[in-house]
């Protein structure tokens, strides 16, 4: 596992610890009681800083605070030192001093300082307390101090990636080399470092290019260096020891005209260290997790886009996403179907959203066109578009629905309900009406024997009636040529429309009667069947069933000319009374 993330994560701990023992040490510094404070008259400047009561020896304490004595006036101070209001020095100079490490480009310059000196120092220290490490280092203080007029540090997120952006602008604008682009208030930087605290994702109004001082022809200038009665004693020297000097009454008025200094050092004291507790709890702060509020997800379902937006509890706090569309048979459309995140779900942060898919109403499909198809292709038709459109149908094609129809085929459709076109949705039926062919009327058979064939098939087709020409039989009769003298079915039947009629039609010729007896053959049976049958037609002239005791039947046969007459007894040819016979 990648330990980078961790140990950078460590080292900015570090060097807010570290940051956090400077600021112990400025309260530590505010505990000491005060001594008298020498003059310039005193070599050493500075008397002793301890709790035994004697000014012969200097307390000294971690940077970056520092102690600074004048002839006149002694004050405690920390990082850099400004001027006041009309110009001049806590110290009563117009000349400020500080830590090398830690002095703003105009005190180096020597030029007048004010409020956002100091400034300057506090972003000095942020940086370290980001970084670790000083913006400007050099082997000697004047090295240091041409950096801070010369030079642009690094940015701290190029020497630590993980330092938030947002902290590293608000500690570049602190630095800022020029006075006009630094904050012009700690107020304005307070106000910033707030802005961070509540919110790490706070979008600033500048950036660092804003920052960048201003290119200018400004000739070379002399640093001024300090006066030789004023001194700066950083307190991370190794302690010094001074011998004890011994107190005289010679001393005594000394201390006693210094006694008014004293308490405007106090005074000066505990406002300078009330000011940097303020600033460091400010700057520390920024570093602690931010109070973030956290928000429950209202439950948006059934709801308009328009009315969601409109919610007391989305307004402000959401924004409404749509995600897309979905079919829905239980919400309306255009209204919210689901969400993401869902409702009562927690979110906490700044520019929350909530993606919402809408419903499309029902999804529905048309009835397509299935006029003159067959049932079964009419199924396969509606199945595929159930299938596309996941609507469930069922399909239906009941029998007493079914219609005559002089167009469409029997067993093929010729609509459906829902008619063609129509919306179908899901769980619906779809009704086929199926053809019986033509409506098809029973009629009563007429008598057409007698009639002409020619007459009767000219007028057939207003009888409902079919026939054709190998329905139409000619044979042998005594009746006129074309006369029909047979029809089937016979007259006054009842028979469907259309139906096919046979007829048998006289040749024209005329027949002669011949009487005719044969006898029965004896072989023991009760009754014989007798047919007899004249030439080559297809049906016997006399076919009937007789007793064997009768001995002989009598007939009289039709025909033309020289005929076969053939005589059966059973079914069995009788080949001695079967020959030709003339008739006429």
């Amino acid at each position: 596992m990648d330990q980078t993330p961790r140990r950078r994560r460590r080292n900015l701990i570090q060097n807010i610890a570290i940051a956090l023992l400077s600021v112990s040490a400025v309260l530590l510094f505010a505990q000491l009681q005060l001594y008298n404070l020498g003059t310039s008259e005193d070599p050493l400047y500075l008397e002793r800083l301890t709790g035994e009561g004697s000014p012969s020896r200097l307390r000294e304490f971690p940077a970056p605070v520092r102690v600074v004595l004048t002839d006149s006036y002694g004050r405690y101070g920390s990082l850099g030192f400004t001027t006041n209001s009309d110009g001049f020095s806590a110290l009563g100079l117009r000349e400020a001093l500080g830590s090398v490490h830690y002095i703003s480009p105009e005190q180096a310059r020597g030029d007048r300082t004010d409020a956002r000196s100091d400034i300057y120092s506090s972003g000095v220290v942020l940086y370290e307390m980001l970084t670790g490490r000083l913006p400007f280092e050099g082997e000697s203080a004047v090295s240091v101090a041409i950096q801070h007029l010369s030079s642009i540090p690094l940015a701290p997120r190029e020497i630590n990636p993980d330092i938030p952006e947002q902290l590293e602008l608000i500690c570049m604008k602190a630095m800022a080399p020029d006075l006009e682009h630094r904050y012009q208030s700690a107020d304005a930087m307070i106000a910033d470092l707030e802005a961070f605290r509540k919110n790490p994702e706070v979008e600033m109004k500048f950036d660092l290019s804003d920052l960048r001082p201003e290119e200018n022809d400004e000739p070379t200038r002399t640093i001024r260096t300090m006066p030789s009665h004023t001194v700066t004693i950083p307190v991370h020297q190794p302690e010094r020891n001074y011998p004890r000097r011994e107190r005289d009454e010679d001393e005594e008025p000394r201390r006693t005209g210094s006694g008014k200094r004293g308490v405007l050092v106090g005074a000066v004291t505990v406002a300078a260290v009330a000011v940097v507790i303020v600033l460091f709890k400010t700057i520390l702060g920024s570093f602690a997790p931010a109070v973030v509020d956290q928000y429950q997800v209202p439950d948006l379902y059934n709801m308009t886009i328009e009315e969601a937006e409109n919610d007391p509890r989305i307004e402000g706090v959401f924004e409404i996403q749509k995600a897309g569309s979905e079919f829905s048979t239980d919400v309306p459309e255009g209204h919210i179907l689901r969400q993401d995140p869902k409702k009562e779900e927690t979110r906490k942060g700044s520019q929350l959203v909530i993606q919402v898919w809408v419903s499309a109403g029902e999804e529905t499909g048309e009835v397509p066109d299935l006029e003159n198809k067959s049932e079964q292709d009419a199924r396969i038709l509606l199945e595929k578009l159930n299938k596309e459109y996941n609507l469930e149908l069922t399909v239906e094609a009941p029998e007493e629905l079914k219609q005559f129809s002089e167009e469409i085929t029997e067993g093929y459709v010729i609509k459906t309900e829902p008619a063609q076109g129509e919306i179908l949705k899901k769980g619906d039926t779809v009704k086929l009406i199926l053809s019986k062919g033509p409506d098809i009327k029973p009629v009563t058979v007429l008598p057409f024997v007698g009639m002409s064939i020619d007459s009767v098939l000219s007028q057939l087709e207003s009888y409902k009636l079919t026939c054709d020409a190998a329905d139409v039989e000619v044979v042998d009769s005594d009746k006129p040529g074309g006369t029909i003298v047979w029809q089937s079915p016979a007259s006054g039947e009842t028979v469907p429309e259309w139906t096919t009629i046979k007829f048998r039609v006289s040749a024209g010729l005329a027949s002669s009667a011949l009487p005719i007896t044969v006898d029965i053959p004896q072989n023991g049976k009760d009754i014989v069947k007798v047919e007899i049958y004249v030439g080559d037609e297809p049906n016997p002239q006399y076919s009937e069933t007789v007793y064997e005791a009768d001995g002989a039947v009598s007939t009289t046969l039709y025909g033309t000319g020289r005929k076969m007459v053939k005589v059966y007894f059973d079914g069995v040819l009788d080949q001695k009374q079967s020959y030709e016979r003339t008739f006429g």
